[in-house]
């Protein structure tokens, strides 16, 4: 079966469950990343700023949640705020 995109429906599945939609704690969406882990995303530095309402380049890292959901994977909307812990930094620069 191929999409509209001509595409498998499987291949255009997977990846729409592996994009995620980077916010901040107050809903400012900053752009979007890719899970490349069960738990892990992959997404650039200035999404993060924007999303956290910060300057872009800020060094060091900067503090704060982010909340990370899947709007292409058909799952459920993502909590009011962010889980205890959740979307910490695990790199930067």
């Amino acid at each position: 079966m191929t999409t509209a995109s001509g595409g498998s429906a499987s291949a255009d599945a997977a990846l729409g469950s592996a994009i995620v939609r980077v916010a901040g704690p107050d809903g400012t969406v900053g752009g979007v990343g890719f899970l490349v882990a069960p738990d892990l995303a992959l997404t650039c530095a200035h999404v993060v700023a924007d999303a956290l309402g910060l300057p872009r380049g800020q060094v060091p890292a900067p503090l704060g949640a982010l909340v990370l959901d899947r709007p292409l994977s058909g799952g459920p909307p993502p909590p009011p705020h962010p889980p205890p812990g959740g979307g910490r930094g695990g790199g930067w620069g």
